[in-house]
C-alpha cells in the first residue's frame, strides 16, 4: 500500500487543553519521520456561524502584531508543556473559521494527517456541527480526533469491502507502533426497515429468513479479515453506534478506527449517521481514514 508522506498539521487553540492533540501529532510524526506543523485560527469577527460563511487569509480585521502574539503564544505552550520534543515545528497562524483555516493550511502543506482536539460539547447547540465533524467531512487525508490516552487496544471497524481495508490497515499499524492488541468489529444492523444505504461498517438485512445465513456469512468474512491481519474479532448485532461504542467500553480501546468513503460536491454536506455518530460520542481517540474510491485499485 503506497501511503501519502506529507507532514502531519495539529489544529490547535492556544491554550493547554488543546496540548493533548499536539502530543499525538508529534508523537506520529517522529514515529512516522515526517515534518510537523501546527495551526492555529483566530476567529474573524465577520464571521457568522448560522451563514456557514468564512473568511481566511490576508484579513485587515487582524494586525499583524496579533499573529506573531499569537505564534508567540505557541511557540511557549509548546516548549514550556514538552521542553523534550527535538522535532522542528512549522506553525501556521490564519484567521476565520476554526474548520476552514484548518482545512487552507492541510491543503497548502499537503498534509498527510490532522490531528485535532475533540473540544467540548457542553455548551453548543445539536443545530451545529463541531469543528472536528466540518473538518472530518471536507478533509482529503485521514483526521485524528484525539483525547487524553489512556493505555488500551486498537479496535477497528469494517464492513468487508475492498474501501475499507485501509481503516483496518491503519488500526494494524497503530496498534503494531503501540505494542497494543487489534481488534476488528462488525455490526450487523438488525433494523427490518432500511430504506436506504447503510454506512460504511453496517450490513443489513431486510427479513428474517436471511438472518441466519447473513449472519454466518458475517461470521465467516470477520474470520477470514481478523486472521489476515492477526486480530481477534467481535461481531455484533443490533445499533451500530451503540454496538461499536459498547465495544470500545468493553475492550478498553485507547483507538478507534473507522473508514470514510471519498465524497466530493453536496455529498460531502453531511456524514453517515454512524461516523457521525462515533465522533460526538466516542470516548478514545478515533481515527477517520478517508478512502476515494473513484482513485481505489
Amino acid at each position: 500500500m503506497n501511503e501519502h508522506r506529507g507532514p502531519v498539521l495539529i489544529a490547535v487553540k492556544n491554550d493547554r487543553d488543546s496540548m493533548v492533540a499536539f502530543r499525538h501529532g508529534i508523537d506520529l510524526a517522529l514515529r512516522e519521520s515526517i515534518p510537523a506543523h501546527v495551526v492555529h485560527v483566530i476567529p474573524d469577527t465577520r464571521f457568522l456561524p448560522m451563514t456557514g460563511l468564512s473568511l481566511i487569509g490576508d484579513s485587515p480585521f487582524v494586525a499583524e502584531e496579533q499573529i506573531a502574539a499569537a505564534k508567540s503564544r505557541l511557540e511557549y505552550l509548546i516548549t514550556d508543556t514538552y521542553p523534550d520534543v527535538r522535532l522542528p515545528v512549522t506553525l501556521h497562524v490564519v484567521q476565520g473559521s476554526a474548520d476552514a483555516g484548518i482545512l487552507q493550511i492541510a491543503d497548502e502543506v499537503d498534509a498527510s494527517m490532522i490531528v485535532i482536539g475533540a473540544g467540548t460539547k457542553k455548551t453548543r447547540p445539536k443545530i451545529f456541527s463541531g469543528i472536528a465533524e466540518r473538518v472530518v467531512r471536507h478533509a482529503t487525508c485521514p483526521v485524528l480526533i484525539a483525547r487524553k490516552r489512556k493505555q488500551g487496544c486498537v479496535l477497528a471497524a469494517t464492513d468487508f469491502s475492498d474501501l475499507s481495508l485501509p481503516a483496518v490497515h491503519r488500526a494494524s499499524v497503530a496498534a503494531s507502533y503501540r505494542s497494543n492488541q487489534l481488534i476488528i468489529i462488525h455490526v450487523v444492523e438488525t433494523s427490518p426497515f432500511l430504506f436506504f444505504a447503510p454506512d460504511p461498517m453496517v450490513s443489513p438485512f431486510t427479513t428474517s429468513d436471511m438472518h441466519s445465513t447473513f449472519l454466518h456469512e458475517s461470521k465467516e468474512k470477520l474470520r477470514i479479515v481478523a486472521e489476515e491481519f492477526s486480530a481477534k474479532s467481535i461481531l455484533k448485532e443490533g445499533n451500530p453506534i451503540d454496538a461499536i461504542l459498547h465495544a470500545v467500553i468493553a475492550s478498553r480501546a485507547e483507538l478507534l478506527v473507522i473508514g470514510s468513503h471519498g465524497k466530493s460536491g453536496l455529498k460531502r454536506l453531511t456524514l453517515g449517521s454512524v461516523s457521525e455518530g462515533l465522533i460526538r460520542r466516542a470516548k478514545c481517540s478515533l481515527l477517520v481514514v478517508r478512502v476515494n474510491s473513484d482513485s481505489h485499485q
